[in-house]
């Protein structure tokens, strides 16, 4: 199968996963980001370099049964980084995407998710002052379905490699659930060039690649 082939049948099957296993999944993804010697590390790195300044961390409004990364706010490791992190989510401007801070209240996340402005494909962005551009440390990258070897499968748009085009630096994690981390057959039609962007790191509900 191509790229869109696999897009429209990985896409139809996510859309079937329940909302009560979707939470589930989602909050075990968390977990697995923050308990990750590998995130610690690099969360360590980033703050050597700037003792002064908190870890821009980028997420990401999730639609379409997306990992509902907005879960790792109920996790009990956030607690360890919640004072070290400030928070960002993609705002879609014409053909271009940037990065706005996502004030978020802890103790009431949905008052924080009401605050923010549906934008381009009905996706909630920041609004208001927190809509100045900004370049996240690290950035947490929803898609459709990832390969073993790191490569990423969204929408078609281009919106997250156009950016990463432009802001190479940034530390990339790419998250999904188990089922839609796939290894290429040899036989797949499924070709990636210089223009899709590789995932620094994977995770999944049971796995880090």
């Amino acid at each position: 199968m191509n790229k869109d082939e696999l897009r429209k049948q990985f896409l139809q099957n996510r859309l079937l996963i329940p909302n009560d296993t979707l939470e589930s999944l989602s909050f075990y993804i968390s977990k697995n980001i923050l308990n990750s010697e590998l995130f610690v590390k690099k969360i360590e790195t980033i703050l050597l370099k700037n003792p002064e300044e908190k870890v821009k961390i980028g997420l990401y409004y999730p639609i379409k049964n997306e990992v509902d990364i907005m879960q790792i706010f109920n996790t009990l490791e956030i607690n360890d980084y919640i004072s070290k992190f400030e928070f960002f989510l993609p705002v879609v401007c014409k053909q271009d995407m940037y990065f706005a801070r996502f004030n978020i209240s802890q103790s009431n996340l949905k008052d924080s998710l009401c605050n923010l402005k549906t934008g381009k494909f009905g996706i909630k962005e920041p609004c208001g002052i927190n809509q100045v551009a900004n370049i996240p440390d690290i950035i947490i990258v929803p898609g459709i379905i990832f390969t073993k070897d790191k490569n990423r499968v969204g929408y078609g748009k281009g919106y997250y490699d156009r950016f990463f085009s432009k802001n190479n630096n940034i530390f990339k994690i790419g998250i999904c659930f188990n089922n839609f981390l796939i290894k290429i057959d040899k036989n797949e039609n499924l070709i990636f060039n210089e223009y899709d962007t590789k995932m620094d790191l994977i995770f999944t509900e049971s796995k880090i690649y």
